[in-house]
């Protein structure tokens, strides 16, 4: 095993700035989410007069799932704040297992890592990674985004 302690090193004002703007966003599109779909499911049930047992039953189910997601984008965003109000990022170093990227678009690049799981990157790093390499990874714990990924151990 490769992997050596923990380290940290301060978050960049870059790095700061990513953390706050997709918590933002995930906030954002949850808060889009719960007024469109509110919206909605009040313009079925008025458009219904409210008196349709299987009209209620789907409204509820659909409430059901947009909870879910509302939560799932909450999570995210919490994760984020909670990496920026750490204030670091960690740096170990690790083996490379393999790379892979996201089927849907726009594409998402991962490196996964011996022991320690996936962390996401952005396409340049992505491509030039080498598996079975040792690299030193600056990444934040929570979201798993990988600020930087060097050669060398």
């Amino acid at each position: 095993m490769h992997q050596q302690s923990v380290r940290t090193r301060p978050l960049t004002v870059e790095q700061q700035n990513g953390l706050r703007m997709r918590a933002m966003m995930m906030v954002a599109l949850a808060v889009a989410i719960l007024v469109v779909s509110s919206l909605i499911f009040a313009c079925l049930l008025a458009a219904g007069g409210g008196n349709s047992g299987l009209l209620i039953a789907f409204v509820a189910l659909g409430g059901l799932v947009v909870l879910a997601v509302v939560v799932a984008l909450g999570i995210i965003a919490f994760r984020s704040w909670q990496d920026l109000g750490d204030g670091v990022a960690q740096v170990r170093a690790l083996r490379l297992k393999r790379t892979y990227e996201s089927a849907r678009a726009p594409k998402n690049y991962y490196a996964e890592f011996d022991d320690f799981g996936s962390v996401l990157v952005v396409k340049e790093v992505y491509e030039q990674l080498q598996p079975g390499q040792v690299y030193v990874v600056t990444f934040s714990p929570r979201t798993r985004r990988g600020w930087s990924v060097e050669s060398g151990a």
